[in-house]
Protein backbone atom coordinates (compact mmCIF):
# COMPACT_ATOMS: atom_id res chain seq x y z
CA UNK A 1 0.00 0.00 0.00
CA UNK A 2 1.09 3.76 -0.51
CA UNK A 3 -0.28 7.28 -0.04
CA UNK A 4 -0.14 10.28 -2.03
CA UNK A 5 1.86 13.73 -0.96
CA UNK A 6 -0.56 16.10 -1.03
CA UNK A 7 2.15 18.71 -1.74
CA UNK A 8 4.09 17.29 -4.59
CA UNK A 9 1.37 14.21 -4.98
CA UNK A 10 4.75 12.19 -5.14
CA UNK A 11 3.38 8.52 -3.75
CA UNK A 12 4.96 6.93 -1.11
CA UNK A 13 4.84 3.69 0.41
CA UNK A 14 2.87 3.45 3.68
CA UNK A 15 5.70 2.26 5.64
CA UNK A 16 6.74 6.12 5.77
CA UNK A 17 5.52 9.07 8.01
CA UNK A 18 7.24 12.17 5.50
CA UNK A 19 7.01 12.46 1.82
CA UNK A 20 10.27 11.23 0.46
CA UNK A 21 10.28 13.65 -2.09
CA UNK A 22 9.50 17.18 0.04
CA UNK A 23 9.73 15.85 3.63
CA UNK A 24 5.86 17.16 3.89
CA UNK A 25 4.22 14.81 6.41
CA UNK A 26 1.76 12.43 5.71
CA UNK A 27 -1.86 13.90 6.40
CA UNK A 28 -3.76 11.03 8.61
CA UNK A 29 -7.44 10.65 8.36
CA UNK A 30 -9.12 10.25 11.80
CA UNK A 31 -9.49 6.76 10.81
CA UNK A 32 -6.61 5.88 10.11
CA UNK A 33 -4.63 8.21 12.99
CA UNK A 34 -7.38 5.64 15.35
CA UNK A 35 -6.25 2.63 13.54
CA UNK A 36 -2.49 3.98 13.67
CA UNK A 37 -3.64 3.76 17.63
CA UNK A 38 -4.94 0.23 18.01
CA UNK A 39 -1.71 -1.12 15.90
CA UNK A 40 0.11 0.44 18.33
CA UNK A 41 -1.57 -1.35 21.28
CA UNK A 42 -2.40 -4.28 19.92
CA UNK A 43 1.09 -4.87 18.14
CA UNK A 44 0.21 -8.58 17.88
CA UNK A 45 0.36 -9.57 14.59
CA UNK A 46 -3.23 -11.39 14.86
CA UNK A 47 -5.12 -8.12 15.32
CA UNK A 48 -3.68 -7.00 11.73
CA UNK A 49 -6.25 -8.17 9.65
CA UNK A 50 -8.83 -7.31 12.71
CA UNK A 51 -7.69 -3.77 12.87
CA UNK A 52 -8.47 -3.16 9.26
CA UNK A 53 -11.72 -4.01 9.06
CA UNK A 54 -13.63 -4.37 12.93
CA UNK A 55 -11.48 -1.48 14.52
CA UNK A 56 -14.80 -0.07 15.58
CA UNK A 57 -15.41 -2.94 17.74
CA UNK A 58 -11.82 -2.84 18.78
CA UNK A 59 -12.35 0.73 19.93
CA UNK A 60 -15.16 -0.01 21.66
CA UNK A 61 -13.86 -2.63 23.30
CA UNK A 62 -11.02 -0.87 24.39
CA UNK A 63 -13.15 1.88 26.66
CA UNK A 64 -13.74 -0.06 29.64
CA UNK A 65 -16.90 -1.34 31.67
CA UNK A 66 -19.67 -0.12 29.06
CA UNK A 67 -17.96 -2.30 26.22
CA UNK A 68 -18.76 -5.71 27.85
CA UNK A 69 -20.18 -6.95 25.22
CA UNK A 70 -17.97 -5.18 22.39
CA UNK A 71 -15.25 -7.38 24.32
CA UNK A 72 -17.33 -10.54 24.51
CA UNK A 73 -17.87 -9.77 20.22
CA UNK A 74 -14.13 -9.13 19.88
CA UNK A 75 -13.21 -12.46 21.88
CA UNK A 76 -15.40 -14.38 19.79
CA UNK A 77 -13.91 -13.25 16.57
CA UNK A 78 -10.88 -14.56 17.48
CA UNK A 79 -12.26 -17.73 18.83
CA UNK A 80 -13.84 -18.11 15.65
CA UNK A 81 -10.35 -17.76 14.04
CA UNK A 82 -8.55 -20.33 16.26
CA UNK A 83 -11.30 -22.73 15.99
CA UNK A 84 -10.72 -23.03 12.13
CA UNK A 85 -7.50 -23.71 12.67
CA UNK A 86 -5.78 -20.68 11.33
CA UNK A 87 -3.52 -19.66 14.78
CA UNK A 88 -2.91 -20.72 18.26
CA UNK A 89 -2.34 -17.28 19.18
CA UNK A 90 -6.17 -16.12 17.92
CA UNK A 91 -7.56 -18.98 21.23
CA UNK A 92 -4.72 -16.98 23.25
CA UNK A 93 -6.60 -13.69 22.63
CA UNK A 94 -10.01 -14.55 22.67
CA UNK A 95 -9.54 -15.69 26.44
CA UNK A 96 -8.25 -12.48 27.34
CA UNK A 97 -11.04 -11.15 26.04
CA UNK A 98 -13.61 -13.42 28.00
CA UNK A 99 -11.37 -12.47 30.65
CA UNK A 100 -12.27 -9.03 30.34
CA UNK A 101 -15.99 -9.19 29.53
CA UNK A 102 -16.32 -12.24 32.08
CA UNK A 103 -15.53 -9.95 35.14
CA UNK A 104 -17.62 -7.19 34.05
CA UNK A 105 -19.94 -10.29 34.73
CA UNK A 106 -20.89 -10.95 30.86
CA UNK A 107 -22.92 -14.67 31.47
CA UNK A 108 -21.92 -15.67 28.12
CA UNK A 109 -18.00 -14.86 28.28
CA UNK A 110 -17.96 -16.50 31.93
CA UNK A 111 -19.39 -19.34 30.22
CA UNK A 112 -16.72 -19.61 27.49
CA UNK A 113 -14.17 -18.83 29.49
CA UNK A 114 -15.09 -21.90 32.09
CA UNK A 115 -15.16 -24.14 28.71
CA UNK A 116 -11.86 -22.40 27.81
CA UNK A 117 -10.38 -23.79 31.23
CA UNK A 118 -12.41 -27.17 31.52
CA UNK A 119 -10.95 -27.97 27.78
CA UNK A 120 -7.49 -26.35 28.22
CA UNK A 121 -8.26 -24.31 25.16
CA UNK A 122 -5.70 -21.04 24.81
CA UNK A 123 -5.08 -21.50 28.89
CA UNK A 124 -3.82 -24.36 30.84
CA UNK A 125 -6.63 -27.12 31.96
CA UNK A 126 -7.47 -25.69 35.12
CA UNK A 127 -10.58 -27.51 36.71
CA UNK A 128 -10.89 -25.15 39.72
CA UNK A 129 -10.65 -22.14 37.21
CA UNK A 130 -13.48 -23.65 35.02
CA UNK A 131 -15.61 -24.27 38.08
CA UNK A 132 -15.21 -20.78 39.37
CA UNK A 133 -16.79 -19.20 36.41
CA UNK A 134 -19.37 -21.92 35.97
CA UNK A 135 -21.01 -21.28 39.33
CA UNK A 136 -20.56 -17.61 38.55
CA UNK A 137 -22.56 -17.82 35.51
CA UNK A 138 -25.17 -20.39 37.55
CA UNK A 139 -25.31 -18.08 40.58
CA UNK A 140 -27.60 -15.55 38.66
CA UNK A 141 -29.62 -18.18 36.88
CA UNK A 142 -28.20 -19.47 34.20
CA UNK A 143 -29.19 -23.40 33.79
CA UNK A 144 -26.75 -24.12 31.14
CA UNK A 145 -23.98 -23.22 33.22
CA UNK A 146 -25.20 -25.22 36.61
CA UNK A 147 -25.77 -28.09 34.50
CA UNK A 148 -21.90 -27.88 32.95
CA UNK A 149 -20.65 -26.84 36.49
CA UNK A 150 -22.37 -29.94 38.48
CA UNK A 151 -20.85 -32.23 35.48
CA UNK A 152 -17.78 -31.24 35.89
CA UNK A 153 -17.58 -31.05 39.51
CA UNK A 154 -18.97 -34.85 40.26
CA UNK A 155 -17.14 -35.97 36.95
CA UNK A 156 -16.01 -39.23 38.55
CA UNK A 157 -17.68 -42.99 38.75
CA UNK A 158 -18.79 -42.49 41.87
CA UNK A 159 -21.53 -39.76 40.55
CA UNK A 160 -22.11 -41.48 37.29
CA UNK A 161 -25.47 -42.56 38.85
CA UNK A 162 -26.14 -39.72 40.89
CA UNK A 163 -25.84 -37.57 37.24
CA UNK A 164 -27.84 -40.10 35.87
CA UNK A 165 -30.39 -40.74 37.72
CA UNK A 166 -30.26 -38.16 40.93
CA UNK A 167 -29.58 -34.89 39.23
CA UNK A 168 -32.21 -32.58 40.54
CA UNK A 169 -31.18 -33.56 44.47
CA UNK A 170 -27.57 -33.19 43.65
CA UNK A 171 -28.32 -29.75 42.42
CA UNK A 172 -30.61 -28.83 45.07
CA UNK A 173 -27.56 -30.56 48.01
CA UNK A 174 -25.07 -28.49 45.79
CA UNK A 175 -26.70 -25.26 46.33
CA UNK A 176 -27.00 -26.06 50.44
CA UNK A 177 -30.52 -27.24 50.43
CA UNK A 178 -30.20 -29.37 53.80
CA UNK A 179 -32.87 -32.21 53.39
CA UNK A 180 -31.30 -32.77 50.13
CA UNK A 181 -28.07 -32.72 51.51
CA UNK A 182 -29.31 -35.47 54.08
CA UNK A 183 -30.65 -37.41 51.24
CA UNK A 184 -27.84 -37.38 49.15
CA UNK A 185 -25.81 -38.85 52.25
CA UNK A 186 -28.89 -41.65 52.42
CA UNK A 187 -28.36 -42.49 48.56
CA UNK A 188 -24.71 -42.95 49.20
CA UNK A 189 -25.14 -44.87 52.50
CA UNK A 190 -27.50 -46.99 50.92
CA UNK A 191 -24.93 -47.90 48.22
CA UNK A 192 -22.16 -48.89 50.75
CA UNK A 193 -20.70 -51.78 48.84
CA UNK A 194 -18.03 -49.21 47.05
CA UNK A 195 -15.69 -47.39 49.98
CA UNK A 196 -16.33 -44.31 48.20
CA UNK A 197 -19.96 -44.21 48.24
CA UNK A 198 -19.22 -44.45 52.24
CA UNK A 199 -17.06 -41.56 52.14
CA UNK A 200 -19.15 -39.49 50.13
CA UNK A 201 -22.45 -40.34 52.39
CA UNK A 202 -20.24 -38.85 56.05
CA UNK A 203 -19.40 -35.63 53.15
CA UNK A 204 -22.93 -35.00 52.69
CA UNK A 205 -24.09 -36.24 56.08
CA UNK A 206 -21.44 -33.44 57.36
CA UNK A 207 -23.36 -30.75 54.87
CA UNK A 208 -26.42 -31.09 56.43
CA UNK A 209 -25.69 -31.83 59.79
CA UNK A 210 -23.67 -27.98 59.64
CA UNK A 211 -26.57 -26.62 57.79
CA UNK A 212 -28.88 -28.01 61.20
CA UNK A 213 -30.13 -31.31 59.79
CA UNK A 214 -30.89 -33.42 62.86
CA UNK A 215 -31.64 -36.47 61.55
CA UNK A 216 -27.80 -35.74 59.36
CA UNK A 217 -26.04 -35.11 62.93
CA UNK A 218 -27.47 -38.53 64.05
CA UNK A 219 -26.11 -40.58 60.57
CA UNK A 220 -22.88 -38.45 61.56
CA UNK A 221 -22.75 -39.79 64.62
CA UNK A 222 -23.52 -43.16 63.61
CA UNK A 223 -20.49 -42.95 60.77
CA UNK A 224 -17.87 -42.01 63.67
CA UNK A 225 -19.12 -44.39 66.46
CA UNK A 226 -19.21 -47.45 63.53
CA UNK A 227 -16.26 -46.32 61.27
CA UNK A 228 -18.44 -45.90 58.35
CA UNK A 229 -16.61 -44.21 55.95
CA UNK A 230 -14.03 -42.23 58.72
CA UNK A 231 -12.14 -43.55 61.34
CA UNK A 232 -13.58 -44.49 64.80
CA UNK A 233 -14.03 -41.74 66.85
CA UNK A 234 -15.95 -41.91 70.09
CA UNK A 235 -15.66 -38.36 70.93
CA UNK A 236 -16.95 -37.18 67.78
CA UNK A 237 -19.21 -39.82 67.60
CA UNK A 238 -20.92 -38.55 71.00
CA UNK A 239 -20.84 -34.56 69.75
CA UNK A 240 -23.19 -35.58 66.75
CA UNK A 241 -25.43 -37.79 68.47
CA UNK A 242 -25.48 -34.86 71.31
CA UNK A 243 -26.27 -32.10 68.82
CA UNK A 244 -29.19 -34.54 67.19
CA UNK A 245 -30.00 -35.16 70.24
CA UNK A 246 -30.46 -31.60 71.54
CA UNK A 247 -32.37 -30.94 68.66
CA UNK A 248 -35.14 -33.13 69.22
CA UNK A 249 -34.36 -36.31 67.52
CA UNK A 250 -35.64 -39.30 70.03
CA UNK A 251 -33.31 -42.17 68.90
CA UNK A 252 -30.08 -39.67 69.67
CA UNK A 253 -31.50 -38.83 73.02
CA UNK A 254 -31.76 -42.75 73.52
CA UNK A 255 -28.62 -43.16 72.29
CA UNK A 256 -27.12 -40.41 75.00
CA UNK A 257 -28.73 -41.99 78.01
CA UNK A 258 -26.88 -45.33 77.23
CA UNK A 259 -23.58 -43.33 77.18
CA UNK A 260 -24.74 -42.30 80.49
CA UNK A 261 -26.03 -45.77 81.21
CA UNK A 262 -23.28 -47.86 79.98
CA UNK A 263 -20.24 -45.82 81.16
CA UNK A 264 -19.46 -44.67 77.33
CA UNK A 265 -19.59 -40.93 79.31
CA UNK A 266 -18.82 -40.85 82.83
CA UNK A 267 -21.61 -43.41 84.29
CA UNK A 268 -23.98 -40.90 85.74
CA UNK A 269 -28.01 -42.79 85.93
CA UNK A 270 -30.05 -39.56 87.10
CA UNK A 271 -28.51 -37.99 83.58
CA UNK A 272 -29.49 -41.27 81.74
CA UNK A 273 -32.93 -41.00 83.34
CA UNK A 274 -32.79 -37.59 82.08
CA UNK A 275 -32.49 -38.42 78.32
CA UNK A 276 -34.51 -41.41 78.41
CA UNK A 277 -37.55 -39.08 79.48
CA UNK A 278 -36.92 -37.11 76.46
CA UNK A 279 -36.55 -39.71 74.16
CA UNK A 280 -40.38 -40.07 75.04
CA UNK A 281 -40.10 -43.96 73.96
CA UNK A 282 -40.80 -47.24 76.21
CA UNK A 283 -37.44 -47.94 77.67
CA UNK A 284 -36.12 -51.65 76.86
CA UNK A 285 -36.42 -54.32 79.80
CA UNK A 286 -32.25 -54.42 79.33
CA UNK A 287 -32.39 -51.04 80.47
CA UNK A 288 -34.59 -50.45 83.14
CA UNK A 289 -33.06 -53.95 84.31
CA UNK A 290 -29.77 -52.40 84.57
CA UNK A 291 -31.08 -48.78 85.76
CA UNK A 292 -32.59 -51.50 88.56
CA UNK A 293 -28.88 -53.21 88.90
CA UNK A 294 -27.16 -49.66 89.15
CA UNK A 295 -29.42 -48.47 92.03
CA UNK A 296 -29.09 -51.93 93.26
CA UNK A 297 -25.54 -51.78 94.02
CA UNK A 298 -25.15 -48.01 93.72
CA UNK A 299 -23.05 -47.42 90.98
CA UNK A 300 -23.31 -44.05 89.15
CA UNK A 301 -25.62 -43.21 91.35
CA UNK A 302 -26.77 -43.18 95.51
CA UNK A 303 -27.62 -46.73 96.42
CA UNK A 304 -31.40 -47.35 96.55
CA UNK A 305 -33.12 -50.35 97.12
CA UNK A 306 -36.69 -49.51 96.86
CA UNK A 307 -36.24 -47.94 93.00
CA UNK A 308 -34.26 -50.74 92.26
CA UNK A 309 -36.83 -52.72 92.91
CA UNK A 310 -39.36 -50.65 91.15
CA UNK A 311 -36.69 -50.91 88.25
CA UNK A 312 -36.66 -54.80 87.95
CA UNK A 313 -40.09 -54.39 88.36
CA UNK A 314 -40.64 -52.60 85.48
CA UNK A 315 -37.95 -54.51 83.59
CA UNK A 316 -39.58 -58.36 84.59
CA UNK A 317 -43.13 -56.61 83.54
CA UNK A 318 -41.57 -56.28 80.11
CA UNK A 319 -40.79 -60.14 80.23
CA UNK A 320 -36.69 -59.09 81.17
CA UNK A 321 -35.93 -62.60 82.57
CA UNK A 322 -32.49 -61.39 84.65
CA UNK A 323 -34.99 -59.23 85.73
CA UNK A 324 -37.43 -61.51 86.99
CA UNK A 325 -34.86 -63.32 88.91
CA UNK A 326 -33.28 -60.33 90.59
CA UNK A 327 -37.02 -59.27 91.70
CA UNK A 328 -37.49 -62.95 93.16
CA UNK A 329 -34.13 -62.16 95.65
CA UNK A 330 -35.81 -58.45 96.55
CA UNK A 331 -39.10 -60.29 97.62
CA UNK A 332 -37.50 -63.42 98.78
CA UNK A 333 -34.84 -61.60 101.08
CA UNK A 334 -37.17 -58.12 101.56
CA UNK A 335 -35.06 -55.93 99.75
CA UNK A 336 -36.99 -52.51 98.78
CA UNK A 337 -40.26 -54.56 99.64
CA UNK A 338 -42.07 -56.24 101.81
CA UNK A 339 -40.54 -60.06 101.92
CA UNK A 340 -43.08 -62.56 100.43
CA UNK A 341 -41.59 -65.88 99.51
CA UNK A 342 -44.78 -66.73 97.80
CA UNK A 343 -44.07 -63.72 95.31
CA UNK A 344 -40.43 -64.65 95.23
CA UNK A 345 -41.70 -68.05 94.09
CA UNK A 346 -43.78 -66.58 91.23
CA UNK A 347 -40.93 -64.57 90.05
CA UNK A 348 -38.20 -67.07 90.10
CA UNK A 349 -40.74 -68.99 88.14
CA UNK A 350 -41.26 -66.53 85.56
CA UNK A 351 -37.30 -66.15 84.61
CA UNK A 352 -36.89 -69.99 85.26
CA UNK A 353 -39.41 -70.57 82.45
CA UNK A 354 -37.06 -68.77 80.11
CA UNK A 355 -34.17 -70.47 80.82
CA UNK A 356 -32.31 -68.56 84.00
CA UNK A 357 -30.23 -71.22 85.74
CA UNK A 358 -29.91 -69.47 89.11
CA UNK A 359 -33.82 -68.81 89.14
CA UNK A 360 -34.23 -72.94 88.52
CA UNK A 361 -31.65 -72.75 91.71
CA UNK A 362 -33.58 -70.91 93.65
CA UNK A 363 -36.93 -72.54 93.00
CA UNK A 364 -35.68 -76.03 94.15
CA UNK A 365 -34.32 -74.47 97.16
CA UNK A 366 -37.63 -73.21 98.05
CA UNK A 367 -39.45 -76.02 97.02
CA UNK A 368 -37.15 -78.56 98.72
CA UNK A 369 -38.97 -81.00 101.08
CA UNK A 370 -36.96 -79.53 103.89
CA UNK A 371 -39.42 -77.72 105.80
CA UNK A 372 -37.91 -74.82 108.01
CA UNK A 373 -39.40 -74.25 110.63
CA UNK A 374 -38.72 -70.86 113.11
CA UNK A 375 -40.76 -68.86 115.41
CA UNK A 376 -41.54 -65.62 114.56
CA UNK A 377 -43.16 -62.80 116.97
CA UNK A 378 -46.17 -64.43 117.43
CA UNK A 379 -44.82 -68.11 118.24
CA UNK A 380 -46.03 -68.19 122.07
CA UNK A 381 -49.15 -67.33 120.78
CA UNK A 382 -49.41 -70.59 117.99
CA UNK A 383 -48.09 -72.68 121.26
CA UNK A 384 -51.01 -71.30 123.60
CA UNK A 385 -53.79 -71.78 120.78
CA UNK A 386 -51.72 -75.16 119.58
CA UNK A 387 -51.97 -76.43 123.17
CA UNK A 388 -55.58 -75.18 124.13
CA UNK A 389 -56.82 -77.42 120.48
CA UNK A 390 -54.53 -80.42 121.95
CA UNK A 391 -56.42 -79.85 125.19
CA UNK A 392 -59.73 -79.55 123.64
CA UNK A 393 -59.20 -82.80 121.69
CA UNK A 394 -58.26 -84.81 124.61
CA UNK A 395 -61.01 -84.09 126.66
CA UNK A 396 -63.70 -84.63 124.33
CA UNK A 397 -62.23 -87.90 122.59
CA UNK A 398 -64.24 -91.15 122.87
CA UNK A 399 -66.23 -90.59 126.34
CA UNK A 400 -65.55 -87.78 128.39
CA UNK A 401 -65.70 -89.27 131.34
CA UNK A 402 -62.44 -91.41 130.84
CA UNK A 403 -60.74 -88.32 129.92
CA UNK A 404 -58.21 -87.49 132.66
CA UNK A 405 -57.89 -83.65 131.79
CA UNK A 406 -61.63 -84.24 131.86
CA UNK A 407 -61.64 -85.30 135.41
CA UNK A 408 -59.20 -82.91 136.58
CA UNK A 409 -60.76 -79.75 134.88
CA UNK A 410 -64.71 -80.58 136.29
CA UNK A 411 -62.82 -80.76 139.93
CA UNK A 412 -61.95 -77.17 139.68
CA UNK A 413 -65.54 -76.04 138.56
CA UNK A 414 -69.16 -76.18 139.68
CA UNK A 415 -70.82 -76.80 136.37
CA UNK A 416 -69.40 -78.73 133.74
CA UNK A 417 -71.39 -76.95 131.14
CA UNK A 418 -69.43 -74.04 131.86
CA UNK A 419 -66.07 -76.36 131.17
CA UNK A 420 -67.42 -77.73 127.71
CA UNK A 421 -68.45 -74.01 126.28
CA UNK A 422 -65.22 -72.64 126.95
CA UNK A 423 -63.31 -76.18 126.02
CA UNK A 424 -65.05 -75.43 122.90
CA UNK A 425 -64.22 -71.68 122.57
CA UNK A 426 -60.85 -72.47 122.64
CA UNK A 427 -61.18 -75.62 120.06
CA UNK A 428 -62.70 -72.60 117.41
CA UNK A 429 -59.70 -70.11 118.60
CA UNK A 430 -56.91 -72.42 117.62
CA UNK A 431 -59.05 -73.52 114.50
CA UNK A 432 -59.28 -69.56 113.44
CA UNK A 433 -55.90 -69.42 113.90
CA UNK A 434 -55.05 -72.41 111.86
CA UNK A 435 -57.34 -70.79 108.87
CA UNK A 436 -55.70 -67.51 109.62
CA UNK A 437 -52.20 -68.33 108.71
CA UNK A 438 -53.29 -70.71 106.09
CA UNK A 439 -52.95 -74.09 107.11
CA UNK A 440 -54.41 -77.26 104.97
CA UNK A 441 -57.95 -78.32 104.42
CA UNK A 442 -57.31 -81.24 107.17
CA UNK A 443 -57.24 -78.37 109.59
CA UNK A 444 -60.43 -77.17 108.87
CA UNK A 445 -61.75 -80.81 108.97
CA UNK A 446 -60.45 -81.31 112.20
CA UNK A 447 -61.77 -78.00 113.56
CA UNK A 448 -65.01 -79.24 111.95
CA UNK A 449 -65.25 -82.63 113.84
CA UNK A 450 -64.20 -81.27 117.05
CA UNK A 451 -67.28 -78.66 116.97
CA UNK A 452 -69.56 -81.61 115.80
CA UNK A 453 -68.10 -84.51 117.62
CA UNK A 454 -68.21 -82.66 121.17
CA UNK A 455 -70.56 -79.76 120.78
CA UNK A 456 -71.77 -79.59 124.73
CA UNK A 457 -71.80 -83.11 125.76
CA UNK A 458 -70.51 -85.84 123.95
CA UNK A 459 -73.12 -88.75 124.24
CA UNK A 460 -75.56 -85.80 122.54
CA UNK A 461 -73.22 -86.03 119.28
CA UNK A 462 -74.03 -88.36 116.11
CA UNK A 463 -70.46 -88.36 115.15
CA UNK A 464 -69.40 -89.52 118.50
CA UNK A 465 -71.81 -92.46 118.59
CA UNK A 466 -71.11 -93.43 115.18
CA UNK A 467 -67.25 -93.28 115.67
CA UNK A 468 -67.67 -95.42 118.57
CA UNK A 469 -69.64 -98.12 116.83
CA UNK A 470 -66.81 -98.52 114.84
CA UNK A 471 -64.32 -99.42 117.25
CA UNK A 472 -63.65 -102.74 118.35
CA UNK A 473 -64.82 -101.95 121.99
CA UNK A 474 -65.58 -98.89 124.19
CA UNK A 475 -62.58 -99.26 126.19
CA UNK A 476 -60.54 -98.77 123.14
CA UNK A 477 -60.20 -95.18 124.98
CA UNK A 478 -56.57 -94.75 124.73
CA UNK A 479 -56.27 -95.03 120.80
CA UNK A 480 -58.71 -92.27 120.79
CA UNK A 481 -56.74 -89.88 123.07
CA UNK A 482 -53.46 -90.84 121.85
CA UNK A 483 -54.48 -90.24 117.85
CA UNK A 484 -56.21 -87.31 118.31
CA UNK A 485 -53.87 -85.68 120.25
CA UNK A 486 -51.14 -86.53 117.26
CA UNK A 487 -53.56 -84.73 114.82
CA UNK A 488 -53.73 -82.11 117.41
CA UNK A 489 -50.07 -81.59 117.42
CA UNK A 490 -50.02 -81.84 113.46
CA UNK A 491 -52.15 -78.88 113.04
CA UNK A 492 -50.35 -77.25 115.62
CA UNK A 493 -47.17 -77.24 113.93
CA UNK A 494 -48.98 -76.23 110.85
CA UNK A 495 -49.34 -72.68 112.29
CA UNK A 496 -45.79 -72.80 112.85
CA UNK A 497 -44.14 -73.07 109.89
CA UNK A 498 -43.53 -70.26 107.87
CA UNK A 499 -45.32 -70.30 104.41
CA UNK A 500 -44.58 -66.87 103.48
Amino acid sequence: MSWLCPKCETENPDRLKVCEVCDSPREISPVDELKEKLKEKYSDAAYKSFIRYHYELLESADKGYASAQAQYRVAEWFNRGGSSGSSNDYIKIAVSWYQKAAMKGHIDAQLKLASCYEEGRGVPKIKEEALKWYKKAANVGNVIAWNKYLRLKYNNKTYESVIKYKFDLLSAADKGERNSQYLLGEWFSNHKSKSEYREEAVVWYTKAANNGHGGAMYKLGKCYEIGFGVYTNLDEAFKWYKKSANSGNKSACMIIAQSYLYGWQKKNVDEAIKWYEKAGNDISGTDLRNIGHAYDVGDGVTQNKIKAAEYYRRAADKGDMVAQYHLGVCFENGDGVNGNKKTAIYWYEKAASQGHEQAKAALSRLNSRVVKIHFNSDWIWYFIFGMMETVGFIYYTNEPQYSWIHYRLVSLFTTELWVETGAVILIAGAWLMSLVKGGPLLTLLYGCFAFGFYLNQPENSWLHREILSLSVSKHTNVVFEWGTTLLAVGTWLVCLIDDD
